[in-house]
């Protein structure tokens, strides 16, 4: 196994960990410690990946819509009708949101999260929102 996919690897099982942190107890519950913990590294080892809990939780957040949008765009890729377009955004985006994982992304303040991170969170947002922007434009609204 090499080291970028043992990295990887122990990168999306903290992930996974404070999903279920989450799930169980709530965002409160998440900490370095907890992480370590609920994956069997170290607290150091944890902070070899995240540099905090909130890098942890704003990871959860950008890999949540960046998910979503290419969900949606493979849905809408080659789709000329813009109304059909339009259709799909609202029902991915509808049943998403409504989603398990959604709820679990929802307890986490964005006011909370890293200031690098909001950033990179608020340009996913602008690119999920173009993929509906765009047929709208073309229907002249």
């Amino acid at each position: 196994m090499t080291p970028t996919r043992i990295s990887d690897e122990r990168q999306e099982a903290i992930l996974d960990a404070a999903q279920s942190l989450i799930a169980e107890k709530g965002v409160d519950a998440v900490s370095m410690a907890e992480l370590a913990k609920a994956t069997g590294l170290s607290r150091p080892a944890i902070y070899q990946y995240f540099a905090s809990k909130d890098h942890v939780l704003a990871e959860l957040v950008i890999n949540e819509m960046a998910d979503l949008s290419n969900a949606i765009e493979r849905h809408i890729d080659g789709l000329v009708d813009p109304m059909e377009r339009i259709r799909i955004w609202i029902h991915y985006s509808l049943a998403h949101l409504a989603s398990a994982e959604h709820r679990i992304v929802r307890e986490i303040s964005i006011a909370s999260l890293p200031e690098d991170s909001r950033g990179m969170i608020n340009a996913m947002h602008g690119h999920f929102m173009f993929a509906l922007l765009s047929p709208v434009r073309e229907i002249g609204v």
